[in-house]
């Protein structure tokens, strides 16, 4: 199971605001994540959405579900790939 913190009543059962969540202060976020991984045992991992946009998803898993993971696919990105000139053009860098 995800903590989702894209759903406003699972953000208000934990006491956080939307503004909180979507920061880029690596100390804030590690300490809400520590804080629902300490105390929801069942808890695989986070989902929240994207600040650079909003439809792009996050998942921080968290390492109690590896057992429960494999790895479906691997391949190198390159600069030619079309999801990273997308990506870039998305962000203004292309």
């Amino acid at each position: 199971m995800l903590v989702d913190l894209d759903e406003p009543t699972v953000l208000e059962i934990e006491s956080l605001r939307p503004s909180v969540v979507a920061t880029g202060r690596r100390k804030v976020t590690q300490s809400y994540a520590r804080d629902i991984f300490e105390r929801r045992r069942e808890t695989a991992g986070l989902r929240w959405w994207s600040m650079l946009e909003a439809h792009w998803i996050n998942v921080t898993l968290f390492d109690r579900c590896l057992h429960a993971v494999s790895l479906t696919d691997v391949h190198e990105l390159t600069v030619d790939d079309d999801v990273v000139i997308e990506a870039g053009t998305f962000l203004g860098l292309a």
